[in-house]
């Protein structure tokens, strides 16, 4: 981990960097690279942070987290577009129950069949 950058090198190619708050963005090129395999590494993540247990005087439990997963290779005109679609996903997945993994992809399925 860089505390300068606030990023951490998963290997040389893959990085994951907090973006704000407690939101935070990987960026994966070679390793982890089609939308599938991003989704499953999203999915090990969200299952990882809900197998902890945090335990702190008054607070002993597991937390979740809910992600969004927005891949390039969809068209989207640049970056801040692809973030906004992932962010869209974030959201759709708190809409959608909580705890869980959403796709763009989904996310523009349910505007196109309302």
């Amino acid at each position: 981990w860089d505390g300068a950058s606030s990023s951490w090198s998963v290997n040389d190619q893959d990085v994951l960097s907090l973006v704000k708050g407690a939101a935070f963005r990987v960026r994966a090129t070679t390793s982890l690279a089609g939308g599938f395999l991003r989704e499953v590494v999203a999915e090990r993540v969200r299952s990882a942070i809900e197998a902890n247990i945090i335990e702190h005087p008054g607070f002993d439990r597991a937390v979740t987290v809910s992600l969004g997963v927005a891949t390039s290779n969809f068209g989207y005109d640049g970056v801040r577009d692809l973030l906004k679609a992932a962010d869209e996903a974030l959201f759709f997945a708190k809409d959608c129950g909580r705890n869980q993994v959403r796709r763009a992809t989904e996310v523009a399925q349910v505007r196109h069949s309302a």
